[in-house]
This record gives structure tokens, sequence and C-alpha cells, in this order.
């Protein structure tokens, strides 16, 4: 069957896959590999319909997407492949937990929805047996990672796209002017201002400012920049805090050295406008520099460096890490589930790891296999992070009800940079329906 046909059940037809030719056309070269898997005949189930897999529009999905007969061809079985975007993604998989039998075999999903699939048990916990099975090494992967995907001690997903919310910045740019990447707010602030010229259309710095998850995750990110978090050791939301002044007059300051629709913009929004060379700067997660170092199209390719964001006083201690796993929905058949752990062995085999690397994605899913050399600025600086453990609970803190308080966030805060309330009037509105949302029960199933 080809891949992406959107077969579903009659009672639940899903949305118009995500276009993705924009995104990384240049991927569409053939890649001169050939999967070797072999196929384990004790994991083989009854193919009576094809495997169906959901991810979500990012890279690692574009890659495989692109080679996708080839990961047919390896598993033996018709597959197919959807592409949501982010919060679709979640929604589908929420739907797909409704039905007495899973349609889909795996699922991508942000660890940031974890605590809210395992406390709905819409994901099936993968055991030592699993792994063995499938011939998993947990060792062949970084510890941070694969202790993200655990909850309260049940391995629910493997990662699959690991990666760092880093600064980008135009190293060209800035050796010319004899300048060293931003360690401070103050700094990163000086140098935007230099480099902003509107006239020209060039900007100092790019950001996720659109209302709604992708600002409410900066702000949640910046908070931890400051040395604090939106929630206290108990869960509790802070965030009308003397830090949530800091956050929102930064953020201000940031408005003057950004382009004019920065509260629109998102994730992908800001790396396009980097690789065309307008911004000296942007917030940008790791995965995201294959487009600037091999999308033909790029106007910054060999001149970006990568370095961990600016913090209140100098390098922030941590890291934001965001990770993209693969999931068993927990009402798979047994016989599907036996089916999904022959593919999950598939798509986490050596060979889809130089896919990777051979389309310019340099992956962190695992530690690279033997054989296969990898040596940028981008992952000099992520195994730094990794090895001396920088990733930040603090940034992205596991919340059963994160989605809510991303919301709030990120139309509250937004409000106050458009002039709508005052600071003040931001903080303790956003604190208020907080309190609140932190004080229902976990979200339904619906």
């Amino acid at each position: 069957m080809p891949r992406n046909q959107e077969s579903s059940p009659s009672s639940r037809p899903l949305q118009n896959r995500v276009s993705t030719s924009f995104f990384f056309g240049f991927l569409s070269t053939p890649l001169l590999f050939f999967l070797g898997c072999t196929q384990d005949e004790s994991l083989e189930g009854p193919p009576d319909r094809p495997a169906e897999i959901l991810f979500v529009g990012d890279p690692f999905a574009y890659v495989l997407e692109q080679n996708w007969e080839k990961i047919e061809d390896s598993f033996g079985d018709p597959v197919n492949l959807k592409i949501e975007r982010y919060s679709n993604t979640r929604r589908s998989i929420i739907r797909n937990a409704q039905d007495s039998e899973s349609f889909y075999n795996l699922v991508s999903f942000d660890i940031l929805w974890l605590p809210h699939l395992a406390q709905n048990h819409i994901l099936d916990p993968i055991s030592e047996k699993d792994l063995e099975e499938i011939g998993i090494d947990p060792k062949t992967f970084y510890p941070q990672t694969i202790e993200s995907s655990r909850y309260e001690g049940e391995l629910l997903g493997i990662p699959i796209q690991p990666h760092f919310e880093l600064m980008f910045y135009r190293k060209d740019w800035l050796e010319a002017e004899g300048l060293a990447p931003p360690r401070s707010f103050e700094e990163l602030l000086e140098q935007a201002r230099l480099f902003h010229s509107p006239e020209d259309n060039r900007f100092g710095i790019c950001w996720n400012g659109l209302r709604g998850q992708a600002f409410g995750q900066t702000i949640a990110h910046l908070y931890a920049s400051f040395g604090s978090s939106i929630v206290n050791d108990e869960g509790e939301p802070q965030i009308d805090t003397e830090t949530g002044e800091k956050v929102l007059v930064f953020l201000q300051e940031l408005l003057a050295v950004s382009p004019p629709d920065v509260l629109t913009m998102a994730w992908d929004q800001r790396i396009e406008r980097f690789q065309n060379g307008q911004s000296a700067f942007t917030y940008g997660w790791g995965a995201r520099a294959m487009t600037l170092e091999h999308d033909p199209a790029s106007q910054v390719a060999g001149r970006v460096g990568y370095s961990i964001p600016p913090g209140e006083n100098g390098f922030s201690e941590k890291v934001p890490l965001g990770q993209w796993n693969l999931g068993l929905p927990a009402n798979l058949t047994p016989d599907e589930r036996q089916r999904s752990l022959r593919l999950l062995k598939v798509l986490l085999s050596s060979d889809v790891y130089e896919m990777f690397a051979d389309s310019g994605l340099e992956n962190l899913y695992r530690k690279p296999p033997a054989g296969v050399a990898q040596s940028s600025e981008y992952l000099r600086t992520s195994r730094e992070i990794f090895a001396n453990d920088r990733t930040s609970e603090e940034a992205r803190p596991r919340l059963e009800n994160w989605t809510q308080l991303a919301d709030i966030l990120g139309t509250t805060f937004h409000d106050a940079l458009l002039g709508r309330m005052t600071n003040e009037e931001a903080l303790r509105l956003a604190q208020a329906r907080a309190d609140e949302a932190m004080g229902l029960p976990l979200e339904p199933v619906l």
C-alpha cells in the first residue's frame, strides 16, 4: 500500500496530513543505503492490514518519510505513515485510546505529554523482555534520554529524537565584530541591538512568540534561565513572582530587536527566518540544524554557531531537553503488539541511524554505532551537555496538566506584550488561572 495513505476507521476520520515538501525538499534524492535488518519470525504477527504509524512533523519523521519504501522492504509488510502537526498529534493519540483496539501500531509523543499519557494508561510499558526480543540495549542510548522516557519506573517509550534548545548564532557576524557568543541576557541584548537593522530586513533575534503552546514553552524555559521554575517542589504554580516580572521585562526588551511579526512566530518560522540570513540569533531545537547546514536553499550553511543559551548570570546551568519518543498504544491486540515490536526493531536499527546521518540529521537518539563518524559544532555542544548532565528538569517540568499550564502562560503573557494588560495584571491572572487548572483532575481522555 502506498506510504502516507490516510486510511482510518470510518468512525474517526483523520485530519489531512501535513505537507512536507516545503520543509525538507532537499531530501528527495534517494539515499544510497540498504536496510539489512533480518526479520525475526518469533515477532511476526498476521499482516491482515498495513501497519500504521503516527508521527509528528519533525525532522526525524521527514527523513523516514523520504525513505519509506526502504523501511517497508526491511519490515516485510506494508506500513502507512501519517504525519501530523504538534497539537494534532497529541489529540490523535488521545482519540485513538478511546477505541477498543488501537488503529496505530506506533505513535510518536513528546515527553512533556508523558505524565498525562501514563496516568490515563494510554501507552503500554516496554519491558526488559520486549527489549531483549527486539535486540535493543538501553546502554546504547544516552542515560538522560532513557530516564526521560520512564514514568514511575516504567519505560513507556524509546527515544527517536532528543535534542536541546540552543542559541543559534551567526558565527561569521560575531567574528567580524570580534565578539564571543553571549553568555548573559545583557550581552545577548547588546549584540542583538548591534545587528538589528530592520531597514535592511535584518533583525537581532527570533524566538517563539506565537500565542499559546509555542510561547508558553518559551516562558517556561526563560523562568529556568533566570534560575527558577514555573512550579515549586510540590508541583504548585509559582508564576506571579519576581522571576516572572524579570521574564516579562526581558521579553519586552527582546521585542525591540525582533522581527515585527515575532508574536506570530513559532518553531518553523524562527528557523526559516534565520536560515534566510535575516537574523543574528535565534533560539532553536537542535534537530533544526539539519536545515541550516544541509538544505541547499540555506544562506547560512557553515556560518552558524551553537551555544548554550544565555542566563541571568552567565550561561544557564541547565538546558531544556526536548524529546520525541516512539510508544506502543495500550489498546493494541496481542498480535498487533508483536508486529509493533518488530516495526520498532526496524526503526531503531543501525541502518536507520546511518540514514539519519547520511541525510544530515545529526540525531542524538542513540550513541553512534561503530563505523559511523559524526563531528560538528552542534554535536560537540550537545554531547558536552549530556556528559556534564546539564539537562534541565526546571525548564520543562513533568506535569499532568502541562498543556493547560503552557496555554495559560502563552496567552496571558502574550496579552501583556501586546499591551492589553500590565505586567502585574498578566502575572496575577496567570497565577490565578494556573492555580485553578492545577487543582482540577487530570484532563479527560476525550
